[in-house]
């Protein structure tokens, strides 16, 4: 997708330019369809030989990009839980402080505990 996966189009570009491997030529067919072989293996194929190298790195790192997205999702839920709490905690010391006393007159005793 060249949208959502616009960080790794690096990739498609590095496999559209890669030359062959050694030993591997590239050939057209009677129809113009290009295939490429291998003059010491034999072995001939429709594929570029590195298209699966190509598709096994975008899929290593997509997963990557994946769970490195979930791993920051969960990390900013738990700074989110983490200012909750202690804005809770917060909350019960101010009370503490206040007591029946008024904003104003508590005001010293709140400077006292950033202090």
């Amino acid at each position: 997708d060249p949208i959502g996966d616009v960080n790794l189009l690096w990739i498609a570009e590095e496999a559209l330019c890669a030359s062959l491997p050694e030993g591997w030529t590239e050939h057209t067919d009677q129809n113009g369809n290009t295939f490429y072989y291998n003059g010491t293996s034999g072995q001939s194929s429709w594929e570029h030989p590195l298209d699966e190298y190509y598709r096994s790195l975008f899929l290593k790192l997509k997963k990557i990009l994946i769970d490195n997205r979930a791993a920051v999702k969960v990390n900013d839920s738990a700074v989110q839980l983490q200012c909750a709490i202690r804005s809770c905690y917060s909350r019960r010391i101010f009370r503490r402080l206040l007591g029946k006393k008024r904003l104003d007159d508590a005001a010293s005793d709140i400077q006292a505990v950033y202090r």
